[in-house]
């Protein structure tokens, strides 16, 4: 009973009714597969932290995977801030590439710096100038907030988080 039921169910529908409800259901699932990428991104493959490895080599004098990890740690758990991550560290690799490099990490300084230097000159509000202020802001105040960066300046506290607010000053030594 419920065969037939199905059966004239189908001789009732036309081809355009059943190419509108396919065509419906791929639009609802593709939807449904571009929001996830937008409110649920995934984290950096190795690949990726690789990337983020010499990113931060070319802006600090000195990483170490500790500061990594504490830089992803605190990048990653935001859904904004990850998918900064995700299509920032993606933007590195397209410009290495424009550059006829392999990688991001493949570049030498100078070229890296050039790169980075084109996403601290990217206009307010774009990806790439939110992905390098996020990234370059929360790297300082972990490198800056370390003894081992500090103590060699004669600093008698870590300059970050706070700052110095008479930084016109010499430090007192």
């Amino acid at each position: 009973m419920a065969g037939e039921v199905a059966k004239e169910t189908m001789r009732g529908l036309t081809r355009r009714q059943l190419l509108r409800w396919g065509l419906g259901a791929a639009l609802i699932g593709s939807g449904g597969w571009i929001l996830k990428g937008v409110f649920f991104p995934r984290h950096l493959d190795p690949r990726e932290v690789s990337t983020l490895d010499s990113l931060l080599a070319t802006l600090l004098p000195a990483t170490t995977p500790k500061l990594r990890d504490q830089l992803l740690e605190g990048l990653e758990g935001a859904r904004q801030t990850r998918r900064a991550l995700i299509e920032g560290v993606a933007l590195l690799e397209r410009r290495a590439q424009g550059l006829g490099a392999t990688t991001f990490r493949a570049l030498d300084q100078g070229r890296r710096e050039k790169i980075v230097a084109e996403l601290e000159a990217a206009p307010d509000g774009s990806m790439a100038r939110f992905f390098y202020r996020v990234v370059r802001d929360r790297a300082f105040a972990l490198y800056y907030s370390q003894a081992a960066s500090w103590r060699p300046l004669h600093f008698p506290h870590p300059p970050q988080p706070d700052g110095y607010l008479d930084y016109q000053e010499p430090p007192d030594v």
